[in-house]
C-alpha cells in the first residue's frame, strides 16, 4: 500500500509564490468536502462527545480519490505555537467540538489562500485577524491564492463563486464566540450548496451563520 499524500506537503508549508506545485481548486474542493465530512463523522462518534483536537493541514490526507481525509493526531500539539486553535484554548482540557470547528476554519482560509497560518501576518495579530480584515473590507481576492487569477481572467464564475462561498463558510468557522460557530453538518451541508445554490439564495439559507 502507498504512503498517504498530506495536504500540507502540497501546499501551506512554503509561500504561495515559490510553491511548484498547484493544487487546482477542483482538487482543493474536494480536500474540503472530504474532510468536512470525516470531521462530521468524528464529532457524531459517543454520543455526540468526541473531539479531533488536532485540526490541521499536516493531519489531512488525500484519498485514492483526492479527497481530504482526516487522520487523528498524529503530530504533537503545542498549544502556544498552534496557529489553528481559537482563542479560548490553551491546552487539552480546553478542546471542544466547537474548537475543532474554529482550527477546520483556518484550514479553509489555508485551502482558499494558499498561505499557511504560520507564515507572518504582518501588522495583524493573527492569521485569523488577516483574513477576516480583507473579508470584511470586501477584498477577500487578496485573500485567495494568486496562482488562481487564471480563474478570474477567464471569468470562470463557478469557481469564483466557489471560492467565495468557501471564504463565508470559513469566516463562519472562527467566529470568536463559540456557540456562534456552525456544527460540522451544517459546515457539510454548506460546503455541497455552494456546489449548486445561487449566491442569493446560498447567502439567504445560512444567513444565521455567513457575516
Amino acid at each position: 500500500m502507498s504512503s498517504p499524500t498530506w495536504v500540507a506537503s502540497w501546499m501551506g508549508v512554503v509561500k504561495p509564490r515559490d510553491n511548484p506545485v498547484v493544487l487546482d481548486w477542483g482538487t482543493r474542493f474536494k480536500i474540503a468536502i472530504g474532510s468536512a465530512k470525516g470531521l462530521a463523522h468524528i464529532h457524531e462518534k459517543y454520543d455526540g462527545t468526541f473531539e479531533h483536537g488536532n485540526i490541521k493541514a499536516s493531519n489531512i490526507f488525500l484519498n485514492s480519490k483526492q479527497y481530504g481525509c482526516c487522520l487523528g493526531n498524529p503530530t504533537p500539539l503545542n498549544f502556544k505555537m498552534s496557529r489553528y486553535h481559537p482563542p479560548e484554548v490553551s491546552s487539552n482540557k480546553m478542546l471542544s467540538q466547537k474548537s475543532d470547528i474554529y482550527s477546520f476554519g483556518v484550514f479553509l482560509i489555508e485551502l482558499v489562500s494558499g498561505r499557511s497560518p504560520t507564515l507572518s501576518t504582518g501588522r495583524f495579530k493573527s492569521y485569523v485577524d488577516w483574513a477576516r480584515y480583507f473579508y470584511r473590507e470586501e477584498w477577500a481576492f487578496l485573500i485567495y491564492d494568486i496562482r488562481f487569477w487564471n480563474i478570474f481572467k477567464e471569468k470562470e464564475m463557478r469557481g469564483k463563486k466557489q471560492m467565495f462561498d468557501m471564504l463565508q463558510i470559513a469566516m463562519s468557522c472562527v467566529r470568536d464566540i463559540p456557540t456562534m460557530r456552525p456544527n460540522m453538518n451544517i459546515v457539510v451541508e454548506m460546503i455541497y450548496k455552494s456546489m449548486a445554490e445561487p449566491p442569493l439564495i446560498f447567502f439567504k439559507k445560512y444567513a444565521k451563520w455567513i457575516d
